[in-house]
């Protein structure tokens, strides 16, 4: 057993770490360098295929335009027009796709200064020293039950570790006592601490290449598409080169298939690791639990964002919508509290929260994998850690204004409404209420578990 060098911080709001850890904890271990090693060939061997379809396509409008034509006449020129047409439409079909890798803004997000939440911050930092990951460039909140560490340059970080960006959902900052949210954000930055991360941005620029050329369709698709209406005189190298752009589609439909393959089996090491990292500054417990709360907090969500779609269709608003999840998850908190309690004792240490193999109702952990199994892999071995039961809410600095902010936003983005009156909190919880017994009344009960559904905004 060795003892982690960062029991204790300067900051009083950073959970302890620890006191014993076992030796090679985070090791990466066999099964997962096998499967980067699967991983890198894949994502090697599909660089190699796409580069020679692109060079071979070059070639092809060379050999086109420089072949020579022994005997002129309307039919030999029609017929190297044609194929000098059919080899730059063929080039710019296998070229355009690198353009679609793009930076997407995400508009569901706001950026925190270091100034207004220097906790917060000083938080995240002593979290990428412990686990060894590169720090942020910036800080961003959105409204959901969730948190992300991206790349801030999807282009760039194919070449060069360039800087991440770190996401905090507030609806999983309510669910969540500090040392669960220290677990899952240390989850999240254990990716980065793993060398192998970067095969991801790889693998998602692949997929998106070989998405579109599989099943984009555009202007590219609209030209070939009118050429084939066009004159058969025309239109005949438009046919000729139909059946080879479907042949290419094909070929790469099942290579687009193998690579995700490759993908899924090493995702599931790199989130057993991950977890391994969280356990290794939070113990084995915090991740667990947090993992349990956060399916309870989503539907506390979702139902708050189903009640304030409700309101909103009778021009009432509330200011903060945070104020009401909390509200929500306080009202079942001695419920959760009392199935905690009855939890049998795992006989690995702690308690058992997950029994079945069921994955995360959290759309951040959906494809995760089980929780049970999720579970035995934190507590295989098993390490003690003190939890730290006060609200995740006290790292932020403009705790209020924030969720003000962000509740604009949720009007804005999600409902598509603009708020021109604001109703007090108790009217609102008075509208939930009776909204609910309507409902209840009305439709005996057949709305349960029926949500607003948020498209993607990224």
């Amino acid at each position: 057993m060795l003892q982690n060098e960062n029991v204790m911080t300067t900051s009083k709001l950073y959970p302890n770490n620890p006191i014993f850890l076992p030796k090679d904890l985070t090791k990466l271990t066999t099964i997962y360098k096998v499967k980067v090693t699967l991983a890198i060939l894949a994502v090697l061997l599909f660089f190699v295929l796409y580069a020679a379809l692109v060079i071979s396509a070059g070639f092809l409008i060379e050999y086109a335009i420089f072949y020579p034509i022994h005997e002129v006449n309307k039919f030999t020129i029609l017929l190297k027009t044609g194929a000098i047409a059919i080899a730059l439409i063929l080039f710019t079909f296998t070229l355009k796709f690198l353009f679609k890798i793009k930076n997407h803004k995400i508009p569901n997000r706001v950026k925190l200064n270091k100034t207004d939440n220097p906790d917060l911050w000083g938080f995240v930092m002593q979290i990428c020293k412990d686990t060894g990951a590169p720090t942020p460039k910036h800080i961003y909140v959105d409204p959901d039950v969730n948190t992300y560490v991206s790349y801030s340059n999807v282009w760039l970080s194919l070449i060069f570790p360039v800087k991440k960006e770190l996401t905090i959902g507030l609806g999983l900052v309510s669910c969540l006592n500090i040392s669960e949210f220290k677990a899952v954000v240390s989850h999240e930055f254990g990716h980065f601490a793993q060398r192998s991360m970067r095969i991801g941005s790889f693998i998602m620029s692949a997929n998106t290449i070989i998405h579109n050329m599989i099943f984009s369709k555009d202007s590219w698709d609209n030209t070939l598409d009118q050429w084939r209406s066009a004159d058969l005189r025309v239109s005949i190298f438009a046919w000729v080169l139909t059946p080879i752009i479907w042949v290419i589609r094909q070929v790469l439909n099942l290579f687009y298939r193998f690579l995700n393959v490759m993908h899924s089996s090493l995702t599931s090491e790199m989130e057993f690791n991950a977890d391994k990292i969280a356990v290794s500054t939070s113990g084995s417990d915090a991740i667990v639990s947090g993992l349990w709360k956060l399916d309870n907090g989503s539907t506390n969500w979702n139902n708050t964002i189903q009640n304030a779609y409700l309101s909103s269709q009778k021009n009432a608003f509330v200011s903060n919508l945070y104020t009401h999840h909390l509200l929500a998850i306080d009202r079942g908190r001695s419920a959760q509290n009392e199935l905690i309690a009855n939890f049998p004792n795992d006989v690995r240490g702690g308690k058992e929260y997950f029994d079945t193999s069921e994955p995360s109702k959290v759309s951040m952990y959906a494809s995760h994998p089980p929780n049970d199994i999720r579970q035995a892999n934190a507590k295989s071995p098993y390490v003690k850690c003190e939890t730290d039961t006060r609200s995740s809410w006290l790292l932020f600095g403009t705790k209020e204004a924030l969720q003000e902010e962000v509740t604009a936003l949720i009007y804005d983005q999600y409902l598509n409404k603009t708020p021109d009156n604001f109703i007090e909190v108790n009217a609102f919880e008075s509208f939930v209420e009776n909204v609910g017994k309507e409902l209840q009344v009305e439709y005996d009960n057949t709305f349960e578990n029926r949500f607003l559904k948020i498209g993607d905004l990224g």
